[in-house]
């Protein structure tokens, strides 16, 4: 395809995803997500029913002809084929980008492969390099100002699904007690324990430090990092490329493993190194936008 200028580029991406709220051209794979339709589109897939399958997708459908590219989010991985053969047909000229915000592993480093698709993307830096697909950093929006942020609660904060990650949290804990420091740390194990990301922000701001636990080494950037950095608020974290990211600061960032877990208190103590706002908005989601527009991957 030739490069041409991006005037409108459409987002479509998985249902529910609250850091998207209020953006203009973001639109959720399909109109109503339930466990009815999820059942019922793999019914008709097995069954190669296929003509069906547009009467799920959401009010991105409509857009397809007023817009110059979209950009197909992975969470529908399974349905791409159907999805990009149903856009070209609205449009011919579309330019269509897929972006991986999950770790290839989540798909047994099987990468979308269709002549529709002019260009594979990915947050994962390790991925890039092993796939030699296109990179453009993990990306953040702030949900609420970041000077709402005012009374602390709590001096570490943690929500996230167990993923084999609660022995170490528990650890931290500990370690975070025994020196005096408050915790507010929930693992989601059921349907009962989830919390909406507007509240867990909420918590975010009336924290010192956002934990920060990955199951894997490869597994790229997490959106916790660039919490803590939007919000102003220390990081511990058991990432170990985390020291190669321009915001590492050992002021604001502690790496479990590596630092001292008996010193928690002592880094808590330190003052917070204020970051530069031009190298913060880099991980904006504006700016993440005009890279994917240009269809300039970052240096690897």
């Amino acid at each position: 395809m030739i490069d041409r200028a991006l005037n409108r580029v459409i987002i479509i991406k998985g249902n529910g995803r609250s850091i998207f709220d209020g953006i203009d051209d973001v639109y959720d794979y399909c109109r109503i997500d339930s466990m009815f339709i999820r059942v019922f589109r793999k019914i008709m897939k097995k069954l190669k029913i296929s003509f069906l399958e547009p009467i799920f997708y959401g009010e991105w459908k409509k857009e397809l002809e007023k817009c110059d590219a979209v950009i197909l989010f992975d969470n529908d991985y399974e349905y791409v084929d159907k999805i990009v053969h149903y856009m070209k047909k609205k449009n011919q000229n579309l330019k269509i980008i897929f972006w991986y915000w999950n770790p290839l592993s989540f798909f047994h480093g099987k990468i979308v492969k269709n002549k529709n698709i002019d260009e594979v993307w990915t947050y994962n830096v390790f991925d890039a390099r092993k796939y030699g697909l296109k990179y453009n950093t993990q990306f953040y929006r702030l949900l609420i100002p970041a000077e709402n942020c005012c009374e602390i609660k709590n001096d570490m904060i943690f929500l996230g699904l167990d993923k084999g990650r609660e022995a170490i949290l528990q650890r931290i804990k500990k370690a975070a007690t025994s020196q005096g420091l408050s915790c507010d740390f929930h693992v989601v194990k059921s349907k009962k324990d989830i919390v909406s990301y507007l509240d867990y922000i909420k918590s975010v701001i009336h924290a010192n430090c956002v934990v920060d636990l990955v199951s894997s080494q490869d597994c790229g950037l997490t959106r916790r990092p660039l919490e803590a950095l939007f919000y102003g608020k220390k990081l511990v974290t058991n990432y170990e490329d985390i020291v190669n990211y321009d915001f590492y600061n050992k002021n604001n960032v502690f790496l479990i493993g590596h630092d001292d877990i008996n010193e928690l208190a002592e880094f808590m103590k330190k003052p917070y190194k204020s970051m530069d706002k031009n190298m913060i908005q880099f991980y904006s989601y504006d700016s993440w936008l005009e890279r994917m527009k240009k269809g300039r991957s970052l240096e690897l």
